[in-house]
């Protein structure tokens, strides 16, 4: 059987790892709470557009139940 140092050595988490510094967590929550707001604007337009485009479907359908049929 093969050593796997991998998984029996310790990782100190605290230093960095290939060059990456660790990022204070204040930082991290700032760009977090940006990234959600963001995708909560996204999502808002989303359902704004799917809201029109299923008022202009039921119109077009209902526009179409008026008409008469051709002979």
């Amino acid at each position: 059987m093969g050593n796997n140092s991998r998984s029996t050595r310790n990782i100190n988490r605290a230093k960095p790892v290939h060059g990456l510094e660790k990022i204070p967590v204040h930082i991290l929550l700032k760009y977090s709470r940006q990234e959600v707001g963001e995708l909560k604007a996204y999502i808002d337009e989303l359902e704004y557009e799917n809201e029109m485009l299923r008022e202009k479907l039921y119109k077009m359908e209902h526009s179409n139940d008026n008409q008469p049929a051709c002979k």
